[in-house]
């Protein structure tokens, strides 16, 4: 007679934002340690920014490669799987996640399509910028949702900064010539 110890159950938690994050954190540091169960994150990024630092990056007073968590390195510290992948389907009845492949810039595919099979799943995407369907709003807006947001906040207002500053020197020495008189050219 086989008495061997029930294996153990497989957690898999999608979405490696703030609640995800810290939930695969926990149960790793506890049931993935003693090995009383697998765990398993599921995230589209290889890093995490915790939003409320965005507006930071935004800016230009935090970079993004200081302040980022890299899931990879989190996950081995804390004794459960990381695997990059965005879910793109769910079978409940078989209890099977699917994982879209993940692709390059160039759109070559990094890691194929797959399944994984779970005995528990936590699903914690996270939520996004929502305009709420007020006309304008998407068109004017400046979304802050991503590091890649916070990247394209910051070139669009160093861009409009920069402008100014050009504006604001020429006016300045437009009326530095005007007070001189004609022997002061601009270029």
């Amino acid at each position: 007679m086989d008495r061997s110890a029930p294996a153990a159950p497989h957690i898999v938690i999608v979405g490696g934002g703030a609640g995800g994050l810290e939930l695969a954190t926990r149960l790793g540091d506890t049931a993935g340690r003693r090995r009383r169960a697998r765990v398993t994150l599921v995230e589209r990024d290889r890093t995490h920014l915790w939003k409320p630092l965005l507006h930071q990056a935004a800016a230009g007073t935090l970079g993004v490669d200081e302040a980022e968590l890299d899931h990879l390195a989190q996950s081995s510290r804390h004794h459960y799987a990381y695997r990059l992948g965005a879910m793109d389907g769910l079978d409940r009845t078989r209890r099977l996640l699917r994982i879209a492949p993940t692709r390059a810039d160039d759109g070559r595919e990094l890691i194929p399509r797959r399944e994984l099979h779970y005995d528990l799943l936590a699903v914690a995407i996270g939520s996004c910028s929502d305009d709420f369907g007020i006309r304008g709003v998407g068109a004017h807006a400046h979304r802050l949702d991503t590091p890649t947001d916070a990247a394209r906040l910051q070139r669009r207002h160093l861009g409009t900064l920069h402008g100014w500053r050009r504006t604001l020197w020429l006016t300045l020495a437009q009326r530095i010539a005007h007070r001189v008189g004609p022997r002061v050219k601009l270029h």
